[in-house]
């Protein structure tokens, strides 16, 4: 049974306010929020040099540094970090490392843009976790979201989602239990709905 979260409109952006029936914590906060403090680029050598970061540069220009979001997924333990450099990264992934963070290394989203054709951009199967500070895409076919939350805690703060499919929703949170965390994001383009609830 799907379960229509509200909206409320405004120049095409979504902006929400609603109820995740499953959870009594969960929340959706409107954007204006304070979010984590982000690094610069100077900080560089400090995350390569901090086994629990894991910087990802799509050129592979910094030194130590993983080309793919994934190798960085690979490469995590629970509790670590992964910082995004400016970039386009086309991927899909699978989020199953507990506790992780996984961050725009930039305060502008549009900069780090994480795009998915055909599958989700994330799908999220773990206990808790942080996203923040990117812009997450799904540019294929069919009734794809761009964020699936099947399990656990995850919060999403200061991103912009999207989703470009005839079908797609921007975020999916399906079973019982799973209490998601929206705070100061854009949800927008979604042919279907913004948030859903399966």
């Amino acid at each position: 049974m799907k379960r229509w979260l509200g909206e409320m409109k405004s120049s095409g952006v979504h902006q929400l306010a609603c109820y995740l029936p499953f959870c009594r914590q969960s929340t959706v906060m409107a954007p204006g929020l304070d979010v984590d403090p982000r690094p610069n680029a100077a900080g560089d050598a400090e995350v390569v040099s901090d086994p629990t970061k894991h910087l990802v540069d799509s050129t592979g220009k910094a030194t130590g540094s993983y080309q793919t979001i994934n190798e960085a997924l690979t490469a995590a333990k629970p509790g670590d970090t992964i910082l995004v450099k400016e970039g386009r990264y086309e991927e899909n992934a699978c989020i199953q490392v507990e506790n992780v963070t996984i961050r725009g290394h930039t305060k502008n989203p549009d900069l780090v843009r994480w795009q998915g054709r055909d599958a989700s951009v994330i799908v999220f199967r773990a206990a808790s976790g942080v996203i923040s500070n990117l812009s997450l895409e799904q540019r294929g076919g069919g009734e794809v979201p761009t964020v699936e939350i099947l399990q656990g805690r995850l919060t999403i703060q200061n991103c912009d989602i999207r989703n470009e499919t005839p079908l797609g929703s921007g975020v999916r949170v399906a079973g019982i239990g799973v209490c998601p965390t929206l705070a100061a994001n854009r949800i927008f383009d979604c042919k279907r709905n913004g948030v859903e609830v399966v």
